[in-house]
């Protein structure tokens, strides 16, 4: 077999599949080049490339300007570096990329099984990879049915770097608890000390004015009683509304604002002939974690209207189910 090493210009793949012959390339001698080499074969991989002045791909008629040496093995993926100019000679070393994948092991089923697996390129996944004590948790893109691409790395054994796995590791898919844990802002607000007048039968903001916990600090519990949390994601809340009035209560309703509108309505009761009447609902909210805010409104139609205040009666509560 020979080296399969194709011409190549800036930035284009160089791929050699064994120990083998030096050849020449096609480069015009200008500085700064990067080169970069995909291992493809098994066993151990070197390659001699070498760089000629002028438009040529042989050693015939060119002068040479120097060297660049590739050695690795077919487990460590691309063989990258950089050199100053033509003239040098350089030693590239594994760092990260492509996996090839051989088979499943006993009992489990392939990275790209067709059911449980990776089912089309492009699919993601998170993965880890292990070698003895060389291991690597990273964010796996299937590029075919026997290659899969590691694209981002989360934690490595090389202080969170790629690995250059010195044998062939093996593969299996993982949950990183980085990716579990939601990590985010939390609130209980509530209504504190005096009851809210507010205008029958028009929405109301709640000044939820008290809190039971604000993780993040993201509540405004003494000018706008609204809540900004400030990470991206999706939010669970609940929330409640404790409406009163001396006489004639009826059609009492809560609601949760996002940026000023409606986003959700609570439950509705149309009481007779009572002075209080208690409502509420939840929902599951996109906060983009800079400018959306959530409020709480009351709704309630009679003599007197209120919202009482109490923990247990009008409150909103909230937290990050799952980040964006």
């Amino acid at each position: 077999m020979t080296n399969a090493i194709k011409r190549a210009s800036l930035l284009t793949d160089i791929t050699a599949t064994k120990t083998g012959d030096a050849q020449s390339i096609d480069k015009d001698g200008d500085s700064n080049r990067v080169y970069k080499a995909t291992v493809t074969g098994t066993g151990a991989v070197a390659a001699t490339i070498v760089i000629y002045g002028n438009d040529v791909e042989s050693n015939s008629g060119g002068v040479a300007l120097g060297t660049i040496t590739l050695s690795g093995t077919s487990t460590a993926g691309p063989l990258v570096g950089t050199g100053a100019s033509d003239r040098v000679s350089l030693t590239f070393t594994a760092t990260a990329g492509t996996l090839t994948l051989t088979g499943a092991v006993s009992g489990f089923v392939a990275v790209a099984d067709a059911t449980n697996g990776l089912t089309s390129n492009g699919d993601t996944g998170w993965f880890c990879a292990e070698n003895g004590a060389e291991w690597e948790v990273f964010l796996g893109t299937r590029v075919d049915a026997t290659h899969l691409a590691r694209t981002t790395v989360l934690s490595s054994s090389n202080a969170g770097a790629a690995v250059s796995f010195t044998a062939a590791p093996t593969v299996f898919y993982t949950v990183p608890g980085a990716k579990v844990i939601a990590s985010g802002p939390a609130v209980s607000a509530y209504r504190n000390t005096s009851n809210q007048g507010m205008t029958s039968g028009t929405f109301t903001k709640a000044e939820l004015n008290a809190e039971t916990f604000d993780v993040g600090a993201c509540f405004d519990s003494t000018t706008n009683y609204r809540w900004t949390p400030n990470v991206a994601g999706y939010y669970q809340v609940s929330f409640a509304a404790n409406i009163g009035a001396t006489s004639g209560l009826t059609n009492v309703l809560s609601a949760v604002y996002k940026n000023g509108a409606v986003y959700a309505y609570g439950s509705f009761t149309a009481p007779a002939g009572v002075t209080q009447g208690i409502t509420g609902g939840a929902a599951l909210i996109y906060m983009n974690g800079t400018t959306d805010y959530l409020e709480l409104y009351a709704y309630g139609s009679g003599t007197t209207v209120v919202i009482k205040f109490g923990a247990d009666g009008t409150y909103f509560c909230g937290h990050l189910a799952r980040p964006a």
